[in-house]
């Protein structure tokens, strides 16, 4: 029997949070099957003109001597306005949140909320809610109530986690399993895994948490990236080997990418709007080469400015409904 969770057999609630391959094998998680989510047609990009590199939290915003890399805000600026005119091209409707001075990194929109769809309403109603992030870093906390008040601006319910201890950054570390009800997660430098576990028992969703062991991949989307409901890019080493076991198990097409690619050049943070496009960082040649084997259609961008703080498309965006 399937319920509506995408599981076989009845839901149970201690179920829904898999972290290791006997949980994942006992959840017996079936994507073919589950609900498929409502499609997302807007974009939230945060507007450049305040993103600089003013502190290191990842090791991509520090050159090979420790130093701080150092932005060209005019060329930011351009690459910013070329990805949303991508968007705009491929008709989805792109927001943009205003520039706010102190916030550097407001720019990376994917980070600081994580929307979905309300599941004690009706679907025929369209009514959607919001989960803040809690930062791992100081430097970003204040980011979070300028995207929330956006989002409640909106029409979004805000429904955070509960007041105790534990990290949580948003898209960067929670995706869909492509078009599908199902989460995935990262346990990360900057995402707890109890904060994962007040994710699921909030949202009633079965969530995959994967351990992220390599400094690099600091968030789920720079290491892994669902293309559609089958599908999906990874870098096979930023995971301990039993999320590695639970993907290959979980995923019909998991294909993995160039490490130095995947590392250097952020391809992994690429992103597929409509599970048939895919845009990436120009000049990630082996991994534009295996998308288009796979038969998708690629669009290089050139986001080289945004890598300088470890972010590309992936972070730059955040997915509406």
């Amino acid at each position: 029997m399937k319920n509506p969770d995408g599981l076989n057999g009845p839901r149970m609630q201690e179920s829904l949070l898999i972290r290791t391959p006997s949980e994942a094998s006992a959840a017996n998680i079936d994507p073919e099957h589950a609900p498929r989510m409502p499609r997302r047609k807007r974009v939230l990009l945060a507007d450049p003109s305040h993103y600089r590199i003013e502190y290191a939290i990842n090791p991509h915003m520090r050159s090979a001597d420790g130093t701080l890399k150092t932005l060209t805000p005019g060329v930011a600026a351009k690459q910013w306005e070329a990805l949303k005119q991508t968007y705009e091209e491929l008709g989805l409707k792109v927001e943009v949140l205003p520039s706010v001075r102190d916030h550097p990194d407001l720019v990376f929109a994917a980070n600081q909320a994580f929307p979905y769809p309300d599941p004690t309403s009706e679907r025929s109603q369209g009514a959607y809610c919001f989960i803040p992030s809690r930062m791992a870093h100081e430097q970003r906390a204040g980011e979070v109530e300028l995207v929330s008040a956006w989002l409640r601006a909106q029409g979004y319910r805000e429904t955070p986690l509960p007041p105790v201890k534990g990290t949580f950054e948003g898209g960067g570390d929670l995706t869909w399993f492509g078009d599908r009800r199902i989460l995935v997660g990262g346990v990360s430098s900057r995402t707890s895994a109890s904060s994962l576990k007040m994710v699921t028992d909030l949202i009633n969703i079965p969530l995959v948490a994967l351990d992220i062991d390599d400094p690099d991949f600091y968030h789920l989307d720079t290491c892994l990236n669902f293309l559609d409901g089958t599908t999906a890019i990874w870098v096979p080493h930023a995971f301990r080997t039993a999320s590695q076991k639970i993907l290959k198990g979980l995923v019909e097409n998991l294909v993995a990418v160039d490490d130095l690619e995947a590392r250097n050049g952020l391809a992994v943070n690429c992103h597929s709007p409509d599970g048939r496009r895919v845009i990436i960082q120009k000049g990630n040649q082996e991994t534009i080469a295996t998308l288009e084997n796979l038969g998708y259609d690629v669009i290089e961008v050139d986001t080289s400015e945004f890598i300088k703080a470890g972010g590309s498309v992936y972070c730059l965006k955040m997915m509406l409904w």
